[in-house]
């Protein structure tokens, strides 16, 4: 059976269609004999004249769907008359004045935007659904997720190569897009009673558009009822089951009071931006042979003037299970075991079963999966942020969101710099007067409430390819950075461009990964201050190049080595205030960027930042 066979009789008869369109040319040979109601915008007000198309487009959407439904009874509501661009502004106002004064059925939207100033777009397109009018609305030919297309109010059409008829359509399940149309070249009605040949998408929704008119003439009277039409009638059917559920710290269990194993760099997060916590630390353990049980945590860093809350760091083996605790914090346990020859997640795992405590571990450990399985078998939680196929978005077709807030990134020249420390204090300064929505690349991540954990640090536990990384990141800022989000920020890991090509280890693909996928606007870079300047500056020029930003500022991690030869491992000692007034003129003086450390307080960093996306 031909798809849409039944339906080929009808006309569109008794059927009012609104096109909101760039107008039509009254003149050409396919108006004539035809009466028309129209409409247009002019500085906000809605005129009942000037509908007149100066450019084509509206015209050649009306006579698509009018070859296909010549008898349904159309209006026309003229938004643009230069170019092919609309403001928001004027959609939500056309769409409003029909609400209230034009009796329809259908409306084709050829037209959108790809950033939403506020919900007043949705908010109309809603009421127009439920008072039982079916919105039709082409996705951007560019290929960017568009609106109002994007919303689930309204039938969002796209194109493909593969819908070779007029009346041929592909149907997308639990997606964004909902049907795919004729896309290549069309033959349409042109200016100056002229014909043109013209592609993309605005044509596309015309098709689906005619064939709307033939449904709700047959008597398809709900936009369920319409989709499911399409759905079975569609030459394709593409099925999405992808999770509703983000890896947010939402999505993971309520923890009240923890125990912390080992002390780390991770864990001495923590320590450091306790006040950030929404539970309380009992205790931070570490192995009894590490050199630091009795020692207190606020001697071991190298840092000043850190608002530490102090703890003695005791023995993991001599933990009290009796105390009045819930959860388990387990950080990286690998090197320790290959150093001692005892297996101390396998340890921790068995106590938890024991005393009956959940678990929230950095990574996955598929080798202890029947011990995590007792875990949940006795009704405890256990958490590790990951990011797998399941939080991949489906059928897009490589369409992504562009930005609507302004996105701050953190990215760097190295590992152990402090990136993820800058983002922490970043985000308290910048909590008393803005609503931030962050992306966490550290393991801690959700542990500090932040929107989302995209764990691709040591021991990654994203488990996706380069291309869906993009994705998943992309579609992750568009739905944690909500209407009321000031800004988002994000925090990268490792080096930003390889120091050396010598082994496929420096490259760095992952963070560029990340770059794509977070887009920034403002970004600022960490920096070690032994680092080669001329490596800083293809950094900075680099970061800049990529996805037109600008690097807002640099700051230098105030921690040195003492040899150059040992690199990361060396003996560590605080950067000297003559130093780092050297290396502060020097960048400032030859990059013409603000030059910062991590020791001083990051609220001039703060107002830089602001000051940035003012102007």
């Amino acid at each position: 059976m031909m798809k849409f066979e039944q339906y080929k009789s009808y006309t569109g008869k008794g059927i009012r269609t609104v096109i909101i369109d760039s107008g039509l040319n009254c003149d050409h040979e396919i108006a004539k004999g035809k009466k028309f109601v129209g409409y247009s915008i002019y500085n906000g007000i809605v005129y009942d004249n000037g509908y007149n198309d100066k450019i084509g487009h509206g015209t050649a959407v009306y006579s698509l769907i009018n070859k296909i439904v010549p008898d349904t009874d159309c209006f026309i509501f003229k938004l643009f008359d230069t170019d092919f661009c609309c403001a928001q502004i004027d959609l939500e106002i056309a769409l409003e004045y029909i609400y209230n004064n034009i009796p329809c059925d259908i409306i084709n939207i050829s037209a959108g935007t790809c950033i939403l100033e506020s919900n007043r777009l949705y908010e109309i397109c809603r009421k127009l659904n439920d008072k039982g009018v079916t919105i039709l609305a082409a996705f951007d030919n560019v290929g960017a997720i568009s609106f109002p297309a994007a919303f689930d109010c309204v039938i969002g059409v796209d194109s493909s190569a593969e819908c070779k008829m007029i009346d041929e359509f592909e149907y997308i399940d639990n997606s964004l897009i909902n049907i795919r149309a004729k896309g290549g070249m069309h033959r349409v009605a042109w200016i100056n009673s002229e014909y043109a040949f013209v592609e993309g998408t605005s044509f596309s929704v015309a098709y689906a558009t005619a064939a709307t008119i033939k449904l709700v003439e047959s008597g398809c009277r709900h936009v369920k009822e319409i989709l499911s039409e399409f759905k079975n009638n569609a030459i394709s059917i593409y099925n999405n089951h992808r999770s509703a559920e983000m890896n947010t710290s939402k999505s993971m269990f309520k923890i009240n009071k923890a125990v912390v194993f080992p002390y780390s760099k991770e864990i001495d997060s923590l320590i450091r931006f306790y006040d950030q916590l929404n539970f309380e630390i009992l205790c931070v353990c570490d192995y009894k042979l590490s050199g630091k049980i009795g020692m207190n945590i606020s001697k071991q860093s190298q840092f000043q003037n850190l608002n530490y809350k102090d703890f003695i760091i005791r023995d993991v083996e001599k933990v009290n299970w009796q105390e009045d605790f819930d959860t388990v914090i387990l950080g990286y346990t690998d090197r320790i075991e290959n150093l001692i020859k005892f297996d101390y997640k396998e340890y921790i795992l068995k106590m938890c079963i024991k005393h009956k405590k959940n678990i929230y571990m950095f990574d996955n450990s598929p080798q202890y999966n029947a011990l995590i399985k007792q875990i949940k078998a006795y009704g405890l939680q256990v958490f590790y942020p990951c990011v797998t196929n399941a939080d991949i978005p489906q059928n897009r077709f490589g369409k992504m969101y562009r930005n609507a807030k302004p996105v701050v990134g953190v990215f760097g020249t190295s590992s152990h710099q402090g990136k993820f420390t800058l983002q922490l204090e970043l985000i308290k300064s910048f909590s008393s007067n803005y609503k931030l929505a962050s992306i966490g690349t550290e393991p801690t991540a959700s542990l500090f409430g932040m929107d989302y954990c995209f764990p691709m640090g040591y021991h990654s536990t994203v488990y996706i390819n380069s291309y869906d990384s993009v994705f998943v990141l992309n579609d992750a800022i568009h739905r944690i950075a909500d209407e009321d989000t000031d800004m988002v920020l994000v925090c990268s890991q490792y080096t930003s461009l390889p120091f050396d090509v010598a082994n496929i280890s420096m490259f760095t693909n992952n963070q560029y990964d990340f770059l794509m996928g977070t887009q920034p606007e403002a970004i600022v870079v960490t920096i070690n201050p032994f680092d080669d300047f001329d490596y800083v500056k293809r950094t900075v020029k680099f970061l800049e190049s990529a996805v037109d930003a600008k690097v807002v500022a640099i700051v230098v991690y105030p921690i040195t080595v003492a040899n150059d030869w040992t690199g990361f491992y060396g003996k560590k000692q605080l950067l000297n205030v003559d130093e780092y007034t050297r290396l502060k003129r020097q960048y400032e003086n030859e990059l013409n960027i603000p030059v910062f450390t991590l020791n001083e307080s990051i609220d001039s960093l703060r107002d830089i930042i602001i000051d940035y996306f003012a102007q």
